[in-house]
């Protein structure tokens, strides 16, 4: 538990317990699903109208794209038990993206990413 970034303040027994891990594997097959229902396949009716017609309304543009992986990769970091540092240098040049791909306002994005 001590090379946990994330989890350093759970217990030793709750972190190497199964129920754990498969909280966090919930958590994470969760977190992907709502938001490729909720936010990524939104305009094709929700995931499972996009999955059930087998293709997209139209291509996605770049950023969208870029968008998806980014995402992914935080909901990754955010609900794995250990990661390696290095992952956390990929995420942290991903952040300023993240931060301007939503609706907050500028200086909430620059107070979030000071933080």
């Amino acid at each position: 538990q001590r090379w946990s970034v994330n989890w350093q303040f759970v217990p030793s027994d709750v972190f190497v317990s199964a129920l754990f891990a498969s909280c966090l594997l919930a958590a994470h097959g969760f977190l992907i699903l709502a938001f490729g229902h909720r936010r990524w396949c939104a305009l094709d009716g929700g995931l499972p109208a996009l999955l059930l017609r087998r293709s997209a309304t139209k291509a996605e543009a770049p950023a969208g794209v870029i968008s998806t992986l980014l995402v992914c990769n935080f909901i990754g970091i955010a609900a794995s038990r250990t990661l390696h540092y290095q992952f956390y240098t990929w995420y942290f040049h991903a952040i300023p993206f993240l931060l301007w791909s939503t609706r907050l306002p500028t200086v909430v994005r620059l107070l979030l990413w000071a933080g």
